[in-house]
């Protein structure tokens, strides 16, 4: 209905009849005047009443008519709301100090009782529909409501007869006597399933892209763990003694892959990163002298030592992991005859020209850069280096090196920064938080 239609009918329902009292008084009052003239005083008399009840008439009919108008006017609203209502899945109730629930037939409803005969109006009877896990913190929140609030408010999850699981919403105010002692609660709830479904789902593919990148991150360490191991023993076919730094490095091959395994758990358990103190120099240079052993070809590692002694807090086998998955894609873009330089040291005694900092004073970070003279990447591979799944390998590569790199370093509450172009080789810088600014 339009505006104009609402405010013609107005005026049809109000002036309508005032102008039918106005003609009504004009005509009864000639009528007591001409029969008084005629026919004297008695006449007279009898028409003034006529005029009263003609007045009388005319004023109730308005009225009825404003009347009738409101209650089309209210019923209109009433259907108006009761239809916003079931859109939005919400629905009215009321709670008392008695143990008492009333509930509204959108309500009603809304939890299932489809009869409102079925629900027997009793609090107990509406905390047996609440899920069980939710069942004392609402008692609870309830409790809290009444006795120290004007408030309530509660999210929670009701098992149906038929054994599905709504989420709802509840909202209300609390309702008090003059002495502020509660009587009950007075509030809507509204049935959130659909989008508490929709959040289900996206947190569910979400999860599953989590297992997915860590499924693969976890083959993809393992065959960095498998080439130490399998370089390591064709080493030893060849000689006729073994030399124990050999197995040695075979044995902590081995020991690194259980420890991915015990990673793998300490994700599903949401288990921190094990932080230690540790020295740079020591860190880098141990994993320098074990990748030289199998980096395959005739690469060639040159491993500069920091200039002074900096210690870095941060996870050691993650540690090993990100700069061995580094080596190995600088590897892999340069060639089997390759020059890969190693450097490490404090970030503020190193060239970081072109890198992006971390923030803060650059002393309170220790930095590994890895630099290669492979074909580097263009802009648009360098934007997209360290998202899952993507890798400028053909034909081998699933591209979670360096996803993974990155979330361990942005766990450990570093930065990972990479300057490349193609045809001029690409520099990692990995930094670390020193012990001095944990």
């Amino acid at each position: 209905m339009t505006t104009d239609m609402i405010d013609r009918s107005q005026f049809q329902a109000i002036f309508r009849p005032s102008i039918w009292l106005l003609a009504g008084i004009s005509l009864t009052v000639i009528d007591t005047v001409m029969g008084y003239i005629t026919h004297g005083e008695l006449h007279f008399i009898a028409g003034l009443a006529a005029s009263i009840f003609c007045v009388v008439f005319i004023i109730l009919s308005r009225q009825s008519a404003a009347i009738e108008m409101a209650r089309k006017e209210l019923k209109r609203s009433d259907e108006k709301l009761i239809e916003a209502q079931l859109l939005v899945r919400i629905g009215g109730w009321e709670t008392g100090n008695q143990g008492d629930v009333i509930l509204s037939p959108e309500a009603a409803e809304i939890f299932g009782f489809y009869d409102q005969s079925k629900f027997s109006g009793k609090i107990r009877d509406f905390y047996a529909l609440v899920h069980p896990e939710d069942r004392a913190r609402i008692r609870e929140a309830t409790k809290n409501a009444l006795q120290n609030s004007d408030r309530f408010t509660a999210s929670y999850r009701v098992v149906l007869e038929d054994g599905r699981i709504r989420y709802m919403r509840d909202s209300a105010i609390v309702l008090r006597n003059e002495l502020g002692e509660p009587l009950g609660l007075n509030g809507v709830v509204q049935d959130i399933s659909e989008g508490a479904e929709i959040d289900r789902k996206i947190q569910l593919a979400r999860h599953m892209e989590k297992v997915g990148m860590l499924a693969g991150g976890m083959a993809h360490d393992f065959g960095n763990t498998l080439a130490i191991i399998l370089g390591s023993a064709e080493l030893m076919k060849y000689r006729k003694e073994y030399n124990s730094q050999t197995v040695e490095n075979i044995i902590e091959a081995a020991d690194q892959g259980t420890k991915v395994v015990q990673r793998l758990l300490g994700y599903a358990r949401q288990t921190p990163l094990i932080t230690v103190c540790l020295c740079l120099d020591e860190a880098v240079g141990r994993c320098v002298e074990r990748l030289r052993g199998v980096i395959g070809g005739s690469a060639h590692l040159d491993y500069t030592r920091p200039i002074n002694p900096t210690t870095i807090v941060v996870d050691k086998d993650q540690l090993s992991d990100a700069l061995f998955n580094v080596v190995f894609n600088a590897r892999d873009a340069s060639g089997p005859d390759c020059l890969i330089k190693i450097e490490c040291g404090a970030a503020s005694d190193i060239d970081l020209t072109g890198f992006t900092l971390p923030d803060g004073e650059l002393c309170n970070y220790g930095v590994i850069i890895v630099s290669d003279q492979g074909n580097g990447m263009t802009a648009d591979e360098l934007e997209k280096a360290t998202q899952p799944f993507f890798t400028t390998k053909t034909g081998s590569g699933n591209g979670l090196g360096l996803a993974m790199v990155a979330s361990f370093i942005d766990q450990a509450k570093g930065q990972l920064s990479i300057l490349s172009k193609r045809g001029e080789g690409t520099r990692v810088a990995m930094f670390f938080p020193t012990s001095e600014s944990a």
